[in-house]
């Protein structure tokens, strides 16, 4: 009938405070569509993470279907087969929409293992009048931070 069920289990790597509440708040609004699925949300202590998706997935059970994580750990978990490509699913449907670069962390030897979900920058920030009192220049460039 193609009607969804069943159970997925859902590890998020990164959600804290009120951020963990609207993740919980989605999974919630699936079970209400889908009536047949039971989403099992856990929020994975982001430092634990990586270490416990490894140990789950050879272990060969305990791993969940979905995880939110760092993108930069998609080719390690790929590489060891721990992932399924998404290439040719509905997950990928929207890919357009998103930064080309986006896209490209995503993948791995040519296929796509992951959905973007977020872009950031670091920043580094410093205070000018402590560094004048322990005698130290601001870096003007990155060599002089690395120098620092």
């Amino acid at each position: 009938s193609g009607e969804l069920s069943g159970t997925v289990t859902w590890w998020d790597t990164s959600s804290v405070g009120s951020e963990d509440k609207v993740f919980k708040k989605l999974a919630e609004g699936f079970e209400k569509k889908h009536p047949k699925v039971d989403v099992k949300y856990v929020n994975v202590p982001f430092g634990d993470a990586q270490n416990k998706f490894k140990n789950a997935a050879q272990a060969g059970d305990g791993a969940p279907d979905v995880i939110r994580s760092e993108v930069a750990w998609t080719p390690d978990f790929a590489n060891l087969g721990y992932l399924a490509p998404l290439d040719g699913t509905p997950a990928l449907k929207d890919q357009d929409d998103f930064l080309k670069q986006a896209v490209a962390s995503t993948k791995y030897e040519d296929k796509t293992y992951a959905v973007p979900q977020v872009i950031d920058s670091m920043g580094i920030f410093y205070n000018k009048k402590l560094l004048k009192e322990a005698g130290v220049e601001a870096p003007a460039n990155l060599d002089d931070l690395k120098a620092a």
